[in-house]
């Protein structure tokens, strides 16, 4: 469908072009440097009809995003892997495995802040342990080279590692209810919702896209050299072009948050079950129970 709106689209814009041109030729174009009704009549009442086609035109995007096959079929996999989950009453065992994955995490991100600044985890752990008193060593010769070892760091070092004994690494740690949240998100491993982010910044977007454009054509004054008629066909030629184009994003928003952000973050989750098949020695084709080419769509779709 939005294949053969941008045919339509195209020559429409390309029709408008031409007849601003046109237009011009017949007019005088000036600026009103004055904030006045006309300047708010013109901004509120253009953006209201940005956001009134948004709400029309992005459900309609939506659903044709639902209904492309790579959609489905990713859909369609995560269902599968969560009903499972959830009819063999596996959530126990999946609460163990989202454990066993956050302190994973945990020490990945532990490492990561160590190399940060040139550090093993096990100099960390006996900094630690020697810092709060305990005796770690077999000899004092030992000690002593441990000693030497920290009278060589530099102060970003050490502020590393006192932060990092001090304090617990943050992060959001992952619940059986992030898998299946679908079904009922770099220094994170919880799945993050990516098409709730890409819709809060269409919207966002959208809406200073239409005061700031509104607000520049409410400056623009046509005086025409002709006919009155003329400056009439000129503004109403901007309102269809930005209202026209509008529409077409919208619809094409519509679609990609689906076929594209929706479809990544389902496909996010269904992988996270089959690693959790796995933790628990579950073979995922017993899961599936489809044919193999169905499973060779999603993975050229990952």
């Amino acid at each position: 469908m939005i294949q053969k709106l941008s045919k339509i689209i195209a020559p429409i814009i390309t029709a408008v072009i031409f007849g601003i041109i046109a237009t011009m030729m017949f007019t005088t174009i000036d600026v009103a440097n004055k904030i006045d009704a006309n300047f708010w009549t013109t901004t509120l009442i253009g953006t209201a009809l940005t956001v009134l086609t948004t709400l029309i035109w992005f459900p309609v995007g939506a659903d044709n995003g639902k209904n492309q096959q790579n959609f489905k079929t990713v859909s369609s996999q995560y269902n599968r892997r969560a009903d499972y989950i959830i009819n063999n009453q596996l959530q126990g065992k999946l609460n163990n495995f989202c454990e066993e994955e956050n302190k994973k995490f945990e020490l990945k991100l532990l490492k990561n802040k160590l190399n940060t600044v040139c550090l093993t985890l096990e100099f960390f752990e006996k900094y630690k342990k020697f810092t709060v008193g305990l005796d770690i060593f077999e000899d004092k010769k030992e000690e002593e080279e441990f000693k030497k070892e920290i009278a060589k760091l530099t102060k970003k070092q050490i502020r590393v590692l006192e932060y990092l004994k001090d304090h617990k690494i943050k992060f959001k740690s992952l619940t059986p209810g992030h898998i299946l949240r679908a079904k009922n998100k770099t220094n994170r491993i919880v799945p993050i919702d990516t098409e709730k982010v890409f819709k809060s910044i269409i919207w966002t977007g959208k809406v200073l896209w239409s005061l700031c454009s509104f607000a520049v054509l409410a400056f623009i004054v046509v005086n025409p050299n002709t006919t009155s008629w003329l400056s009439k066909v000129f503004q109403l030629g901007i309102w269809a072009c930005i209202i026209g184009f509008n529409i077409y994003s919208s619809l094409n928003n519509g679609t990609k948050s689906i076929v594209e952000y929706r479809k990544n973050d389902l496909l996010m989750l269904s992988n996270k079950c089959a690693e959790f098949f796995e933790y628990v020695n579950i073979p995922i084709s017993v899961v599936d129970k489809v044919e193999d080419s169905e499973d060779e769509q999603v993975e050229e779709l990952g």
